[in-house]
């Protein structure tokens, strides 16, 4: 269910082996113990154009980059990594977690037939 061959995934997994689908069930053992992880989920997908034959989607995502401390360097590196495969996004919050940990929330928005 991880969704493997979406194009966010594909873009994720060179940042940090710990990539994780929010509603794929394996995904969620433990996930402290394997920081930093990041954790991705779809959050709207709607109809843009249709046709007899090809729908067309907007899908949103969310992107959270979950580390211990703040890393400068991780943060680089998922950046330049969205900008190198031209997907846009935006920063929407960061926040600290009960454990200390810190939340770092993008969100992507992209333009897609759903062949996924």
């Amino acid at each position: 269910m991880a969704l493997r061959n979406d194009p966010i995934y594909r873009a994720l997994k060179p940042v940090t082996q710990n990539v994780f689908y929010l509603d794929n069930l394996h995904d969620n053992d433990d996930l402290n113990q394997k920081m930093p992880f990041i954790v991705w989920h779809i959050v709207s997908k709607k109809p843009v154009n249709a046709d007899n034959k090809v729908l067309i989607y907007q899908v949103t995502y969310h992107i959270i980059l979950v580390t211990k401390k703040r890393s400068e360097a991780l943060m680089h590196r998922l950046e330049s990594r969205l900008n190198e495969k031209e997907l846009p996004h935006r920063m929407i919050s960061s926040y600290q977690n009960d454990d200390y940990s810190l939340n770092r929330v993008y969100e992507v928005q992209i333009i897609t037939k759903g062949g996924y």
